[in-house]
């Protein structure tokens, strides 16, 4: 029961930010800015550039190239992360300059974009990426040349499909090294409706406030672990453990589980940091900070709400969770994109 208290206590106080942020401000600050073709050619080489970094820091060809469960991890830099999204983001921007592009650039135009995406298939498709990757990466492309015509309704809805009939084969496919045809055999649909395998966010929860009877609270240790997720352990060593990953770690070694890796929605961090009461402190800030300073400026490029995909795209992982283990990419994108706004900005004037 407190389980659902903690959800419905997260979501109950998301309504209430955004009825009280739209009201104040009378709607979303919306500003459009015009990508062009100097700005296409700069994320063009950044991008050629990107991918050659990742191919090198992540052991060579053949290993970015191997199924998931057979890649050498020891061989990757830790830097192909920061790599690969910059690669990304630039995939992303050339294809909004793509769509704006004038009709005596639109060859050139073409063939840059070919190129581009046939890159970002090499180091983000399901058999070689995490399934929640190769979504972050793959939705804004589809939403951009769709020219940002996808509701979040019908959004949400094809995100919720793949959660629980595409992402299970990836599943299969990336770890196991399954075909799809065999991954398809192995996958029980039937019972499995309305259920998303591999995601266990209300058992995790259960879980947390069952331990959390027998321990003491955190008192904002876990959620300032969070605020400074960037903040490595090797500078700050009494960093606290993402919960999600601590629970996971006990259950792993009861035997209860198969994997430490395990889902944890953010709320079982606030839980752990003061019962209900943190829920109530640690949502209403970081929903707070995530109205006024992310949701709520809505900046087109080209008329395509980037950033509103990058977010659409990134929920069901920053559900799933560990929060503070998964926020990475979300957070290196939307920075990318906002420091080539800028320049974008700088370029018109």
């Amino acid at each position: 029961m407190e389980a659902m208290v903690t959800i419905f206590i997260f979501f109950s106080l998301y309504l209430y930010n955004s009825v009280i942020c739209y009201r104040q401000d009378h709607g979303f600050r919306t500003e459009n800015i015009l990508i062009g073709q100097r700005m296409m050619l700069v994320a063009f080489v950044i991008n050629v550039f990107a991918f050659v970094g990742v191919v090198v820091t992540s052991g060579g060809i053949t290993n970015l190239l191997a199924y998931r469960l057979e890649k050498d991890v020891s061989s990757t830099d830790f830097i192909s992360f920061p790599i690969l999204t910059l690669q990304i983001s630039t995939a992303f921007i050339a294809c909004i300059a793509h769509i704006g592009a004038p009709r005596n650039f639109k060859y050139i135009s073409t063939l840059i974009i070919a190129i581009i995406l046939i890159l970002l298939g090499i180091s983000q498709n399901p058999r070689n990426a995490a399934r929640y990757f190769v979504l972050a990466s793959w939705y804004p492309v589809v939403y951009i040349f769709m020219r940002g015509k996808i509701s979040s309704a019908i959004a949400y809805a094809g995100i919720f499909f793949g959660l629980i009939i595409v992402m299970p084969l990836m599943n299969l496919v990336g770890r196991e090294g399954v075909s799809l045809d065999e991954a398809a055999r192995l996958t029980d649909f039937g019972g499995g409706v309305l259920r998303v395998p591999f995601v266990d966010v209300f058992d995790m929860s259960v879980y947390n406030i069952a331990y959390m009877e027998s321990h003491n609270w955190y008192f904002g240790l876990k959620s300032l672990s969070i605020i400074l997720f960037l903040l490595p352990r090797n500078i700050w060593t009494d960093k606290q453990v993402w919960t999600g990953y601590e629970m996971g770690a006990i259950l792993e070694d009861t035997k209860v589980a198969g994997t430490y890796n395990l889902s944890s929605f953010i709320t079982v961090d606030f839980y752990a940091d003061g019962g209900l009461f943190g829920v109530v402190i640690g949502s209403s800030i970081f929903l707070y900070i995530a109205h006024r300073y992310v949701l709520q400026s809505k900046v087109t490029l080209n008329g395509v709400d980037l950033q509103g995909a990058i977010i659409t795209a990134s929920v069901p992982i920053l559900i799933r969770g560990p929060f503070g283990g998964n926020v990475y990419l979300t957070f290196a994108e939307l920075v990318l994109v906002y420091l080539m706004q800028k320049a974008s900005r700088i370029g018109s004037k």
